[in-house]
Formats: C-alpha cells, sequence, structure tokens
C-alpha cells in the first residue's frame, strides 16, 4: 500500500480539523505538520466551506459539496431531515390512496388506521403528531404490530431480523418513552400475540407439496 507523503497527510489533518470544526467539535492536535495552522473557531452549517481543492484541469472546487457537508454534521442517525420528511411521506401517500376507495361499511376505517400507524402516544409521531386522546384504537394496535413486524422480519435486505427477546424489550422502551399503548403491549406480549406472526411466516415461506 502507497504510503502518504508529508504534504498529502498534512492536508487530510488540515481537511479533517476543518470538518470537524464546522461540526462544531473541539479540535485535537494529533501533532501532524499543519494542524497548528486550522485556527480554533467556531463555525456554523451555513457558512460557506473555505477549503479549497483544484481539479484535474485545474478548476477550483470545494473539498465538500453543501449536501456533503449537511450529511457529514448529522448528529444523529444517516438521513438528513429532508430524506427523512421523503420517507414519513409514504403515510399521507398511503391515506391519500386508500381514501379513493369505496370500501365496505366494515371495511371504511382502514384509511384512518394506516393514517395514524406511525403516530405516537407523547405526539412526536408522524404525520399529524396526534395525541394519545386523538389516535384511535385499531391505529394503536397497528402501531404495536408493525415496529414488531419491522424487528423480527427476515426478509429485509438492509438488516437482520431482531430476536423475540430483543423485540420485546424494544416494545417495552417504547412504551417507557410514551410512544406505544402500555396495556396493549402487555397484551402483546402476555397472550403470546407475536406467535401469530411466527405462523404466518411459516406459512408464507414454506416449501409448496410436490
Amino acid at each position: 500500500m502507497p504510503t502518504r507523503t508529508a504534504p498529502a497527510a498534512s492536508s487530510l489533518v488540515d481537511l479533517a480539523a476543518r470538518v470537524g470544526l464546522r461540526a462544531n467539535l473541539v479540535m485535537i492536535d494529533l501533532g501532524q505538520p499543519g494542524a497548528e495552522n486550522v485556527a480554533v473557531t467556531q463555525f456554523t452549517i451555513d457558512e460557506p466551506f473555505a477549503a479549497i481543492d483544484r481539479d484535474i484541469d485545474g478548476t477550483e472546487k470545494p473539498y465538500l459539496t453543501p449536501y456533503e457537508l449537511k450529511c457529514l454534521t448529522l448528529r444523529r442517525g444517516n438521513l438528513t431531515e429532508e430524506e427523512r420528511k421523503e420517507i414519513e411521506s409514504h403515510v399521507s401517500h398511503s391515506y391519500d390512496f386508500l381514501v379513493q376507495i369505496p370500501w365496505t361499511r366494515e371495511l371504511r376505517g382502514v384509511p384512518e388506521i394506516a393514517h395514524g400507524h406511525h403516530e405516537k402516544l407523547n405526539g412526536t409521531g408522524y404525520p399529524r403528531h396526534l395525541k394519545e386522546e386523538e389516535i384511535i384504537l385499531q391505529a394503536k394496535i397497528m402501531c404495536v404490530c408493525d415496529i414488531f413486524d419491522a424487528l423480527t422480519a427476515t426478509d429485509r435486505p438492509y438488516k437482520k431480523a431482531a430476536p423475540l427477546e430483543k423485540a420485546i424489550q424494544i416494545l417495552k422502551f417504547e412504551v417507557k418513552d410514551q410512544h406505544l399503548d402500555p396495556d396493549l403491549v402487555d397484551i402483546f406480549i402476555k397472550k403470546k400475540v407475536y406467535r401469530a406472526v411466527e405462523q404466518f411466516r411459516e406459512a408464507e415461506y414454506a416449501e409448496p407439496a410436490s
């Protein structure tokens, strides 16, 4: 593997220090040449990024684009606010689609159930930030089932399925954080309702009889 030259290493430290400063982090002197040239100043993400690089044709360009800088300064998770809102919009899109369907009397509540299944008792859910008394019972039930299913699903390419004990522990944490209805979670666990999910999956993925 090629060894970095001193100028290259110095440039890397300079860039890392600048990014750290832009994220309001305290700079740590790594003892690399060039680090002492970076002023320890508090920056905000709205300021232009001063470090300039040159493309192969000599064109000046910033080390980081505004979008890259925004992603690097996320304090939690890996989605920007705009990306998270786009993902959360699936609830509203689903509702807008479902209300167009001429449901039977028994199923006419389906759109509202779908619309409320990401709400939380303390009002921090989405898309309408409903409080406990504003969320219909069926949507509260859907909240519990949706979280358990997402945690334990075996068909998600982006994550491994959580074991049953871990999934139940997370449901309890959600109750503690005032996200899920404690009575419904208690029924879900004590009555072992989750076994219905396991049975459904076993039937769904069973090999067809020859």
